[in-house]
C-alpha cells in the first residue's frame, strides 16, 4: 500500500510554506541522531533542540531531519532557500553509515524515489508538493539481501548479516558474536561513489545559492568499535569521513567548514552503544551541540577559517542552558 502524504516530502512542502512566512536564521538539515534522545534521559531535548538553546535567543532555527536523511535529499530541500533574499545559515550532518552499501542501495532507508520526486516538483505550487510511493517491492528486497557487504567478517551478503541478527539465538550466535557482526554490517565497509558524488553535488548547490554552511560529522561509537575490531575500526572510519570531506570541499570549495565531531564521543555518551548506531545520550548530544554552536556562530559572524575543537581541547565551552519551564521554543520545523 502507497502512503497517501510521504513524510520526505511533506517536510519539503512544510519548508516551502513556512519560508513563505519568514526567513530563519539557521536550516538544520540532519539525519536521525537529530532526531532521538535516549529513554533513560533526564533532559528531553534533542540536537537541534540543544543547538537553539545554545545560540542567541532572537536566532531562528528551522530543523528539518529524520531517519537516513542523507546528502541528496538535503540538496532536494535546499532547493527552497535557493533565490532567497537572504539565505540562512545551513548547518548539516554527514554521516558515514548511509554512504555504505547496505544503506546507500537501501530499498526505503536510501530514500529514492522521494528523491526522484522532489528534483523535479514545482516549489512554486506548494500544493502541489505531495506524493504518494508504493511500498518496496519483493523482488527489490530479495535483490538487496543478495548484494554482498565486504567487511572483517568477510563477504556476506546482506541477508547472512541482517537475518542472524533479526534471532541471534536461533542462529546460534553468542551476544558478543552477534555484536562484532552488528558492528561490522553497520560500519565495517567504504563509503561508495555514489554517496561521495551526492555529498559533492550538495557542496556545489551551497555554493550556486550563496549561503553560509557548518556542516558536521555524525558521530561513530569508535571506541566499541575498536573493541570488536582493533585500529582498523578506527582506521576506516577516519578514511571514510576524510573521503566524504574531500568531496564535499570539492563541490563548495577548499574553506567549506566540515566539524571533526565524527569521533569526539565516548562509549558511554551514546544511546545505546550495543545497537551500533550514530544515536546520542544527553551527554553526547551537550557535547555535539556545544561544538555545533560554535562553529554556527562563526559563520553567522562570516568568519572564513573554522577550527572548532571538543569542549576539552583548550576552549572556552558554549553553555547549553538546562530547560526551563513554561518557556515557549523557537519553531523546529519537525
Amino acid at each position: 500500500m502507497a502512503r497517501l502524504d510521504d513524510p520526505d516530502v511533506r517536510q519539503l512542502r512544510r519548508l516551502v510554506r513556512s519560508l513563505k512566512e519568514r526567513t530563519p536564521d539557521v536550516v538544520y538539515l540532519g539525519d536521525s541522531a537529530v532526531s532521538l534522545v535516549s529513554p533513560t534521559d533526564t533532559d528531553r531535548r534533542t540536537l537541534v533542540d540543544m543547538v537553539m538553546a545554545g545560540l542567541e535567543p532572537q536566532t531562528d532555527v528551522y530543523g528539518l531531519h529524520g531517519a537516513g536523511y542523507n546528502p541528496a535529499m538535503f540538496t532536494q530541500y535546499l532547493r527552497a532557500v535557493a533565490g532567497m533574499a537572504t539565505p540562512p545559515t545551513i548547518l548539516l550532518s554527514l554521516c558515514v553509515r548511509l554512504g555504505t552499501m547496505p544503506w546507500n542501495r537501501h530499498p526505503y532507508f536510501a530514500r529514492r524515489r522521494s528523491i526522484d520526486f522532489m528534483r523535479e516538483v514545482d516549489l512554486g505550487r506548494p500544493a502541489r508538493i505531495r506524493a504518494a510511493f508504493p511500498r518496496s517491492t519483493g523482488t527489490e528486497w530479495a535483490e538487496h539481501l543478495a548484494r554482498r557487504h565486504h567487511t572483517w567478517v568477510g563477504p556476506l551478503t546482506v541477508g547472512e548479516y541482517t537475518r542472524p541478527l533479526k534471532d541471534p539465538e536461533a542462529s546460534g550466535f553468542s551476544p558478543a558474536e552477534s555484536a562484532r557482526l552488528l558492528y561490522a554490517y553497520h560500519h565495517g565497509g567504504e563509503v561508495e561513489q555514489s554517496y561521495l558524488d551526492s555529498i559533492e553535488e550538495l557542496g556545489r548547490s551551497l555554493r550556486s545559492i550563496g549561503c553560509r554552511a557548518v556542516a558536521y560529522q555524525t558521530p561513530v561509537p569508535v571506541q566499541r568499535g575498536v573493541e570488536y575490531f582493533g585500529a582498523d575500526f578506527s582506521t576506516l572510519i577516519r578514511s571514510n569521513f576524510a573521503a566524504m570531506e574531500a568531496a564535499y570541499r570539492r563541490g563548495l570549495g577548499p574553506d567549506a567548514v566540515v566539524l571533526q565531531t565524527g569521533t569526539v564521543c565516548t562509549t558511554d555518551e551514546f544511546l545505546d552503544p550495543d545497537d551500533g548506531s550514530e544515536h546520542l545520550n544527553q551527554a553526547g548530544r551537550a557535547k555535539v551541540a556545544t561544538m555545533l554552536v560554535h562553529g554556527v556562530r562563526a559563520a553567522r559572524a562570516e568568519t572564513r577559517a573554522v577550527t572548532v575543537l571538543p569542549p576539552h581541547g583548550g576552549r572556552a565551552p558554549v553553555c547549553i542552558p538546562e530547560p526551563r519551564v513554561a518557556t515557549p521554543q523557537r519553531q523546529s520545523g519537525r
